[in-house]
């Protein structure tokens, strides 16, 4: 039997960054001649999620039922999979089993951060034979995830006797992969691979009849962090509608410049770019590294030749958590990194729009010693005392909506209104967690700011624009 179009064989459609829009997603699917995805689960309380979503999309999406070796703790921070974990969903997975197309997400996640100690790796192992188990029990594939894990997972599938096997976004070595060619195994290849060297030649070398397609949505896109490429406009109007006349939009790595740059010129009329290198970046395989000159050095001639254009330099600074930088040389390269760019502004007369996650004296400390004068300090997490360091320099503080959530509460009540400024960072930081951020959620800080302070909201929504502009003066261009 034949089928004419495509199918999805790994998604996550489920997640809460398609609830607006769900109906979009899938009619855009089936336009593009998708006939079948299946949509993957990864927590217990995923599972209805997943099913009550297959359930009212019945003619293309297939649920697909399991615990990933990756799980999150109630403050939302990822954590190594527990057998409790899986004791939560068996019961329903067994349930559903008649209704269900395989047995996932599973698998093993070796990341250090993940599994630091050998329990932990032993924890994954044994969730994944359970689930191994409960596939042969119910003659259902195995739909695996094997991040920095690709020979032990394939070892362990071949012990634990896995018969049906699809290895998701494999980011092993060819030769390692040809290993679970011999058993049978299939590998599903997401749209990332135009941006993947290591994944260029893994096709290259798997036999066509042990490749299937994948999206893994919303993640392992085509285009690095482009969570809001499929309706970026409605996102605008969204914003406009909700009164926000300017959005900075700001780079990340080299590789968001002609992004940004981009979208901006898309919608000159209320977005501005801010182009700046993060002290975190991203290896080959996705993975956080520290950040290094040389991917300053890609970059800044493009700095310098869009200066008259950019609002700021930015995103920079400094991100000194232990798994960034895990050796004190990687606090001396975010140092240096950071003081080109804070010299960069200078020379151009741009404000600074800066990072300080788990760094806000040393940053403070740094944008004192290298001379910076107009700087945002965004999202803060330091102490309202290290903050108003900050305000004694001049430096301007900008408040995501996550502030109704954080326990941040003491710095908006300490720092004066004329250092605040709004943000919404998006699609990070949102009022919600988990759920995609938009710039409209803005009015959402204001309100925040008001409530905390005693003001209104239009009082604060006059300041903190007034603020802004001050900042970052070129605003005024598109605000007359």
């Amino acid at each position: 039997m034949e089928f004419n179009g495509y199918i999805d064989c790994h998604n996550h459609l489920a997640d809460p960054m398609f609830t607006d829009d769900i109906h979009n997603v899938v009619d855009n699917a089936r336009e593009a001649g998708v006939v079948a995805a299946l949509v993957c689960a990864e927590t217990p309380s995923d599972i209805p999620k997943v099913l009550r979503l297959c359930e009212t999309f019945p003619d293309i999406l297939l649920p697909c039922l399991g615990i990933h070796p990756v799980q999150k703790n109630a403050d939302d921070i990822e954590r190594c999979v527990t057998l409790h974990d899986f004791e939560m969903a068996v019961s329903e997975i067994e349930k559903h089993a008649h209704k269900i197309c395989a047995i996932g997400e599973v698998g093993l996640d070796f990341q250090p951060r993940i599994t630091p100690g050998a329990e932990h790796k032993e924890a994954q192992r044994a969730v994944l034979k359970a689930q191994v188990e409960l596939a042969a029990k119910y003659d259902l594939p195995l739909n695996v995830h094997s991040r920095s894990a690709g020979r032990p997972t394939i070892a362990a599938l071949k012990e634990f006797g896995a018969k049906n096997v699809l290895l998701h976004a494999f980011d092993g070595r060819p030769s390692i992969a040809m290993e679970g060619v011999k058993e049978g195994y299939f590998f599903s290849i997401p749209p990332s691979i135009v941006r993947s060297e290591q994944k260029g030649k893994l096709i290259k070398q798997l036999p066509m009849e042990h490749i299937l397609l994948e999206t893994d949505s919303p993640a392992l896109s085509p285009v690095k962090d482009s969570m809001f490429e499929h309706d970026i406009q409605t996102v605008v109007e969204n914003t406009k509608r909700a009164g926000v006349a300017a959005v900075l939009v700001c780079t990340v790595t080299p590789s968001d410049f002609p992004l940004v740059l981009r979208l901006c010129d898309q919608y000159p009329d209320v977005l501005v770019p801010c182009l700046g290198i993060h002290p975190v970046q991203k290896d080959s395989n996705g993975e956080q590294r520290c950040v290094s000159q040389e991917d300053l050095d890609k970059v800044i001639t493009e700095m310098e030749q869009y200066a008259d254009r950019i609002c700021a330099i930015g995103e920079v600074g400094l991100d000194f958590q232990p798994r960034i930088t895990a050796e004190s040389i990687h606090k001396d390269i975010q140092r240096n990194v950071l003081k080109t760019q804070v010299e960069l502004a200078n020379k151009y007369d741009l404000p600074l729009n800066v990072h300080s996650r788990s760094a806000g004296k040393p940053t403070i400390a740094a944008l004192k010693e290298f001379g910076a004068k107009s700087v945002l300090l965004h999202a803060f997490d330091g102490r309202p005392s290290t903050a108003m360091e900050g305000v004694k320099e001049g430096y301007f503080f900008s408040i995501p909506p996550s502030i109704v959530r954080s326990d941040q509460l003491k710095l908006v009540k300490q720092l004066p209104m004329e250092n605040i400024v709004l943000e919404t960072d998006c699609p990070g930081l949102g009022p919600v967690k988990g759920e995609r951020n938009e710039p409209a959620n803005v009015q959402i800080s204001c309100d925040y700011i008001a409530k905390v302070k005693n003001m209104t909201p239009q009082d604060v929504k006059r300041i903190t624009t007034q603020n802004a502009l001050k900042l970052f003066p070129k605003l005024m261009k598109i605000l007359k």
